[in-house]
């Protein structure tokens, strides 16, 4: 017996849970005195799947605003309404629909993302407000920085927790509102906490809850678009990027860069890499990224705890400015025998460099590294026979065919 109570104790609690996760509240502002050739009588009636309100006209010399919440336990696709009084407005025909032969206006709804819309009536007029704390926008995410502001959409009346689980209403100027924008730091109760859950509603009377990561602040940088270098050797991917920070220490010690990089093809901007970055890693501030082809770039980063691995850049991440690593030209050189003009004469090798980047060296017959030189040179040959030549340019980069 006890089992079976506790079950179906159990079942009910689901079930207001899953019914409670969207909500609607009409406002309805009443004109006064409006029901017109001596009548007040009136109708203004609000559906919205199962739910309905019907309101009669305002026989008061005052306005009149009423709010009405209920929960939406169905699957309604739109929202009907119309509206009509027994006389006529100025001896217009004030009936709402206008066409007799349509039973309601109607507007689309759908409770997921539903966030307002305006009837206009014969004697009021009603506000339609859906009460459901909207997921993020396409490509948003529910983490922030805490010094950040961050934007909720879809309530009326807000509150807030921490993970101590007291629930904090937002200040009264939050209040009212079917959309508020705020920072999480400015809330009470905020002291290093890791998260926070929102939840909007009508007085008593609350839906879905959404929860937020509470992440790092990540800081500017200080020169943007970051310093580059270029790729030494044409081909290769030894490019770096310099993220100078401005803030001194960029990372607390219990923090961590995600530092993603995109390449920049016309418009768009295509995933290339993501590291981690500790703090011990950084230099005067700084951290060089290196290995990375020619080309134009974006980088993205945010500060993440050490504990989280998580490599998707959230919407609270700072964007750098474009920026090219360029690359040195092709290095090739041409390499010209010289014939002595005489018996006794000295031959030599003919070295005419082109790219790179010089000055240039070169080693004969792998011997020692010669002296730089800038333009074409003659390598003397003093003894007969074959001899081998390998020439580089100052960043030792080698001939490729």
């Amino acid at each position: 017996m006890i089992k079976k109570l506790l079950l179906f104790i159990f079942l009910i609690i689901c079930f207001n849970s899953n019914a409670q996760e969207h909500g609607v509240l009409i406002k309805t502002v009443f004109t006064p005195s409006q029901g017109w050739n001596g009548s007040h009588a009136g109708n203004h009636t609000v559906i919205i799947g199962s739910k309905q309100i019907s309101k009669s006209s305002n026989t008061s010399s005052s306005v009149v605003i009423e709010y009405d919440f209920f929960y939406v336990t169905d699957n309604p696709t739109q929202i009907r309404f119309r509206s009509s009084t027994a006389g006529n407005k100025d001896g217009q025909d004030c009936r709402i629909p206008y066409d007799v032969n349509t039973s309601y206006e109607t507007r689309p709804y759908n409770k997921d993302n539903f966030l307002i819309a305006y009837l206009g009536g014969c004697f009021a007029d009603s506000e339609v407000m859906g009460i459901h704390i909207q997921d993020p926008e396409a490509g948003g995410t529910t983490e922030t920085c805490a010094s950040d502001n961050l934007t909720l959409k879809g309530g009326w009346n807000w509150r807030y927790r921490f993970s101590d689980g007291i629930w904090r209403n937002f200040p009264a100027n939050y209040q009212a509102k079917t959309t508020i924008t705020f920072k999480v730091k400015d809330l009470e109760g905020y002291t290093n906490q890791k998260d926070i859950y929102f939840q909007a509603g009508y007085q008593t009377n609350f839906t879905n809850i959404m929860p937020y990561k509470i992440i790092g602040c990540s800081p500017e940088l200080a020169v943007n678009p970051p310093a580059t270098d270029m790729v030494k050797c044409f081909g290769q991917s030894t490019g770096s990027v310099t993220l100078s920070f401005k803030s001194e220490p960029a990372l607390k010690d219990t923090d961590k860069f995600l530092i993603t990089i995109y390449k920049k093809i016309g418009e768009n901007l295509q995933f290339s890499k993501s590291i981690f970055v500790k703090k011990n890693e950084l230099a005067n501030n700084s951290y060089t990224w290196s290995n990375h082809a020619a080309g134009e770039y974006v980088i993205r980063y945010q500060n993440q705890s050490l504990s989280d691995d998580n490599v998707e850049i959230g919407a609270s991440a700072i964007s750098s400015l474009p920026f090219t690593i360029n690359t040195s030209s092709k290095f090739s050189y041409k390499a010209t025998p010289v014939q002595p003009k005489c018996y006794k004469d000295n031959g030599g090798i003919l070295i005419t460099p082109a790219g790179g980047t010089p000055p240039y060296y070169y080693y004969l017959d792998d011997g020692p590294i010669s002296e730089r030189f800038t333009n074409s040179i003659t390598i003397p040959i003093t003894t007969e026979g074959n001899h081998k030549v390998i020439v580089i340019d100052s960043y030792s980069c080698i001939e490729t065919k």
